[in-house]
């Protein structure tokens, strides 16, 4: 689906109808509650009626039969489609449906989860709500709420929206995931408010599939031959080191394929098994160099080697389950695709761009190697989903300036007809670097990647550090500006901001002061304005010498002029503030940023 044909609204040709949900101060509609609902859908009429109440101070009646005056339907009841005649078959994915008539509103959508996503369409767009966080949100007062027509069916482009970050991953917390529409694999949500996308399996999944430590002794030949032995390693080695499996053996290939259907279990419903390679092979070349893994990787490409083992699998997984999929990686030595070979239609590839520049978008010049194999990969099979990368993994400290082209890169996979996007974040961290800001703004992309960013982002920044939020979006601007300015190949694992110069800091710090001056009698602004002034200062002492010098000599950050005082007060700082530190080494030495 094309992103420009997102929404569908139709206002010219219904007839004009006026729809006084609140009059005056009191009710002028009645919520009916019929027993043909799902508990989402229950759970979403009591969410309107909840925010009403807020928004407006008044109670909704509440009904099990229609009256004579406004009604409001929720879910795919059989009023609601006598009402509509619409067919919901075709709504899509948590596609939703809002409409408007001379007595009635309806809120629906896909089940389980689309009259949920309506009811917090609705707030949000309709009467200016906003989900900030899962603790705090902006409700607006209003004594009247009259509608005009509406008539919205739309349906977002990406099946499964998952956003990795700490804001995103607490299972206390699922009513803020459900609002932002965040259905993901990490994401976790009962079904009664709509459940998950669901797996079995995360990332690197043979060592856990095939273990050395219980088939390593008695089979050694069963897992990759490197430097003319067989990659047997203890259990107490590093993860990274972990044994891939001899792609040419059929017994190893015959055992995993018996593991993977042990966990699908007997039922027909569908699921996901993840099968991919174990991590960072590439750095030692640690794949099997058998004679017969060789000519695999001749005829078939690397990613194609592994592919003739996945392929195996998912077959024989279809054959007990026809709705089983196998997932796999499309990761580093086996991103590229394969030659002389296609996943068969129950493969998902997940398509990993950890090499990629995140200061450009992927079909940039720089990022050209991982759009074509993004292409490629597109050409054998449509199950392709991305997992992509969004901050700084090596250290989550400093701003990871790559704000600029989330929108970019989500519309280009939105437009690619992609399923799934996996936004990995940081899910150590909730505040520095902005992190709850880009967390915030993938997930409406994900959601509706024709969202207006900046409007977003200002609205965010306003609410979040109050007379503060202009501040922090210039000192945002500044920075992002400067990796613009410096075409700095950014990696999603470097030690600092190295792009930065005296002038930039001098920047930066003028305006993150400023913001602190509009703010500093109030403590809640106050305290989440220091986390975004120690990340920047924290950033100075990864800078390289000459920088460091001439911006201590300054004095703007008196009284931390030096790394150690800098250091006395920020560990214990971090430590005391959940917000502002995650399990990331404190890294003061130069960065590994490379110009283009």
């Amino acid at each position: 689906m094309k992103i420009a044909l997102l929404f569908f609204i139709i206002t010219l040709s219904a007839p004009v109808f006026a729809f006084d949900l609140i009059k005056d101060g009191k009710p002028n509609a009645t919520v009916i509650i019929s027993n043909d609902m799902t508990a989402p859908e229950v759970n979403a009429a009591n969410e309107f009626i909840e925010y009403i109440g807020k928004i407006t101070s008044v109670t909704l009646k509440i009904s099990t039969t229609p009256t004579r005056e406004n009604n409001i339907y929720f879910g795919q009841t059989q009023k609601v489609k006598d009402l509509t005649k619409y067919d919901f078959s075709t709504l899509g994915v948590d596609g939703i449906y809002i409409k408007s008539g001379k007595d009635y509103l309806i809120f629906s959508g896909d089940r389980p989860r689309g009259t949920l996503y309506a009811v917090y369409t609705f707030l949000e767009d309709n009467l200016g709500c906003c989900f900030y966080s899962p603790t705090e949100e902006y409700i607006p007062k209003k004594d009247n709420i009259n509608l005009d027509n509406i008539n919205i069916i739309y349906t977002p482009p990406f099946e499964i929206r998952e956003s990795y970050f700490r804001i995103n991953l607490n299972r206390k917390d699922y009513k803020f995931f459900v609002k932002n529409k965040l259905n993901g694999f990490s994401n976790i949500i009962p079904e009664e408010w709509g459940d998950h996308a669901k797996v079995i399996g995360w990332a690197h999944t043979i060592p856990q599939l095939i273990p050395v430590s219980k088939y390593g002794k008695e089979h050694p030949e069963w897992f990759a031959l490197v430097n003319g032995k067989r990659d047997v390693y203890d259990t107490s080695e590093p993860y990274s080191k972990v044994a891939n499996i001899c792609f040419s053996n059929k017994e190893v290939i015959d055992e995993l394929t018996k593991v993977v259907l042990e966990k699908i279990g007997d039922d027909h419903s569908k699921v996901i098994i993840t099968v991919s390679q174990p991590g960072e092979l590439d750095e030692t070349d640690r794949r099997c160099h058998c004679e017969d893994c060789l000519k695999l990787y001749d005829r078939y490409g690397n990613s194609g080697a592994f592919l003739t083992v996945v392929n195996h699998v998912a077959k024989e997984a279809k054959k007990k389950n026809p709705n089983a999929y196998i997932d796999t990686f499309a990761y580093k030595w086996t991103r590229q695709a394969p030659k002389n070979i296609k996943p068969e239609d129950n493969v998902i590839v997940f398509l990993c761009g950890i090499e990629c520049d995140f200061a450009t978008p992927i079909d940039s010049e720089t990022n050209k190697d991982y759009y074509k194999d993004f292409q490629d990969w597109k050409k054998l099979t449509d199950n392709i989903y991305i997992w992509d990368y969004a901050v700084n993994y090596l250290n989550s400290h400093p701003l990871f300036p790559n704000f600029h082209i989330l929108q970019d890169n989500i519309k280009i996979y939105a437009n690619n007809n992609i399923k799934a996007i996996m936004a990995e974040g940081d899910d150590y961290n909730y505040d520095t670097a902005l992190i709850s800001l880009k967390a915030y703004l993938i997930d409406k992309l994900l959601w509706n990647p024709n969202a207006d960013v900046d409007k977003l982002t200002k609205q965010y920044l306003d609410l979040y550090f109050g007379p503060a939020g202009e501040d922090v979006y210039n000192y945002l601007n500044i920075i992002t500006k400067a990796v613009q300015r410096e075409k700095i190949y950014l990696k999603c694992f470097n030690k600092g901001n190295t792009f930065l110069n005296e002038k930039d800091y001098m920047d930066a710090f003028t305006a993150l002061y400023n913001g602190y001056m509009k703010v500093k009698d109030n403590d809640t602004y106050t305290d989440r304005l220091y986390v975004q002034i120690f990340s920047l200062q924290f950033s100075v002492w990864q800078a390289p010498e000459e920088v460091q010098e001439k911006v201590k000599n300054t004095g703007i950050l008196d009284p931390y002029e030096t790394k150690e005082k800098f250091l006395e007060m920020y560990i214990p700082f971090s430590i005391s503030h959940k917000n502002a530190y995650g399990q990331y080494g404190i890294h003061i030495n130069n960065s590994e940023l490379y110009k283009y």
